[in-house]
């Protein structure tokens, strides 16, 4: 499917879920006076962990999502940042970086359950997915944290959780973006910052699974940032089973999934990165990024 076929399908994030706080300033500096105590007051009232948490490096690097239309409520985590839609019950985009560092590691997944964020107001409960036929899908996959177990553990909090077919979806060709990116990081000595968010075809009934009546996404995206390579990759997947695909990975395996981020941008309402030097970002969003020597292969 292409762009303009996404393009007519997919509205906007809800505008139902109830406004708490807007989004920061993108180019908020820690250092200066006034602004930096108004800002942390803020942030003493809505992050949720260790003050500021990810959200202080996100502001102090490319920026986090913010929207000129609508409040925003982000929620703070101690490697991740997050909206989340108290309508629909899923995220509307996590953000967190990855590096090598991140992705080594003996964090181990094995004895780690999904658990409700209790810093919602109303997280879904695990047991809201049992018997759905959705995987408890992450955003903000769990092998991006192998370098600290309590990252690890938070992803799995329901606030990075949202229903995803499995075969076909969550289990290979979403499971083989997220470890094409993590060899990219390894292979290219990247830093990069990910965001992951959801979307909604108004055109289609909205399913719902669960006593928590959580909305079942139509999309997913994924965006990959290396301002320093100043590489920028995006992704926008239809939340169906799709032709398996076997590994190796390359970039160009997923072609056929590539976007703008301007696109993404016009279908969200959202504007990203906004912290980057105009030209650089005005560049980089523009582009949907090739390479002529695609030499990152997945394991």
């Amino acid at each position: 499917m292409t762009y303009h076929t996404y393009q007519k399908a997919i509205t906007t994030q809800s505008t139902k879920s109830v406004p708490v706080k807007a989004t920061p300033p993108c180019g908020f500096n820690f250092a200066t006076g006034i602004a930096s105590f108004l800002f942390l007051f803020w942030t003493s009232i809505s992050f949720a962990i260790d003050n500021q948490g990810y959200c202080q490096t996100a502001l102090e690097g490319p920026g986090l999502p913010k929207s000129s239309s609508k409040w925003i409520d982000i929620q703070c985590r101690d490697a991740m940042a997050l909206s989340f839609d108290e309508h629909r019950k899923v995220p509307n985009w996590v953000q967190h970086s990855i590096s090598i560092d991140s992705i080594t590691g003996k964090a181990n997944r094995k004895h780690i359950g999904f658990k409700r964020d209790i810093f919602l107001k109303n997280s879904p409960a695990p047991t809201d997915y049992t018997r759905s036929g959705y995987d408890r899908g992450h955003l903000a996959p769990a092998a991006d944290f192998k370098s600290n177990q309590d990252h690890m553990s938070q992803s799995f909090w329901m606030s990075n959780i949202a229903p995803q077919v499995g075969h076909g979806f969550n289990r290979n060709i979403w499971r083989l973006l997220e470890e094409y990116l993590r060899q990219r990081v390894r292979q290219k000595n990247a830093q990069a910052t990910i965001i992951t968010g959801t979307l909604f075809d108004q055109d289609q009934p909205l399913k719902i699974i669960g006593e928590a009546k959580i909305a079942v996404p139509n999309y997913f995206y994924k965006i990959y940032l290396n301002p320093e390579k100043q590489v920028a990759l995006a992704f926008l997947m239809a939340n169906k089973s799709h032709s398996l695909v076997k590994a190796p990975q390359t970039l160009a395996r997923f072609k056929d999934f590539q976007v703008s981020i301007d696109q993404l941008e016009e279908l969200t309402g959202l504007d990203f990165f906004c912290n980057l030097p105009d030209d650089l970002e005005k560049r980089l969003e523009a582009n949907i990024h090739q390479e002529k020597d695609d030499d990152i292969v997945g394991p």
